[in-house]
C-alpha cells in the first residue's frame, strides 16, 4: 500500500510542477468540464446536480486529488496506522484537495467572466462619439461606452443626423458583436431590443 501512495504522489505531484511550469511560460489549459453555459436538455435539480458534480473534475483538480490521496496515506502509514485507516485517511486527503482545487478554479473562472464587457449591456447607457457618426445609418462612426466600469469602443451607426466628436449619445440598440446604435443623448426615444438593427424609431 506504501508503493500505492508513493506512486500517486510522485505522478500527481510530476504533473502538479508540469503545469505550474506551463503556466509560466503561457502553455498550459485546463480542459474544464463545467457545464454551467449549456446543455438545456437536462432539467430541474438533476441537471444542477450533474453539472455540479462534472463541474468537480478538472485536471487539476484530479491532479491534487491525486498527489493528496498519495501524501495523506504515506503520512497516515508514518504514524504507524494500519493500511485501512491510512487507505481512508488517503481517501478523505484526496477528495478535499480535489473539492478544493474545483471550487478555486470555478471561482476564477466566474471572476474573470465577470470581469468582460459584454456589449448587451450598453443598451441605455451613455457614450461619448469618439470618431464622426454619418446619419441616417450611412456608416459607421465610433464611440466610447462606460459599461461594467470599463470604458469601451464601438463601431457605431446613427438613424439620426450626423454626430460630431465629443458629441453625448445614448445607445439604443446592438447591430453586432462590436457595433451598436446610437442617438443623441437628449432624445427622448426609448432603447429598442437587442439585436435590433432597424432605422426606424422604436414605438
Amino acid at each position: 500500500m506504501e508503493t500505492v501512495f508513493l506512486v500517486c504522489a510522485a505522478v500527481g505531484g510530476t504533473i502538479l510542477v508540469l503545469q505550474f511550469a506551463l503556466g509560466l511560460l503561457g502553455m498550459a489549459s485546463d480542459h474544464d468540464t463545467d457545464h454551467d453555459a449549456g446543455h438545456d436538455h437536462w432539467a430541474g435539480d438533476h441537471a444542477d446536480a450533474t453539472a455540479w458534480f462534472a463541474g468537480l473534475f478538472t485536471l487539476r483538480s484530479v491532479t491534487a486529488g491525486l498527489t493528496f490521496f498519495g501524501l495523506s496515506g504515506m503520512i497516515a502509514l508514518s504514524r504507524s496506522a494500519d493500511e485501512l485507516t491510512a487507505l481512508a485517511v488517503a481517501a478523505l486527503g484526496g477528495a478535499f484537495a480535489l473539492y478544493a482545487v474545483a471550487q478555486i478554479m470555478h471561482g476564477l473562472k466566474r471572476l474573470g467572466d465577470d470581469g468582460t464587457a459584454r456589449i448587451e449591456h450598453t443598451v441605455g447607457e451613455a457614450g461619448t462619439v469618439y470618431v464622426p457618426i454619418p446619419g441616417g445609418n450611412a456608416g459607421p462612426g465610433k464611440v466610447t461606452v462606460t459599461v461594467q466600469k470599463r470604458t469601451m469602443e464601438y463601431a457605431a451607426y446613427t438613424a439620426a443626423g450626423s454626430l460630431p466628436t465629443g458629441a453625448r449619445v445614448r445607445v439604443v440598440a446592438v447591430r453586432g458583436p462590436n457595433a451598436v446604435e446610437v442617438e443623441p443623448a437628449e432624445s427622448s426615444q426609448e432603447p429598442r431590443p437587442l439585436g435590433s438593427g432597424s432605422a426606424q424609431p422604436a414605438p
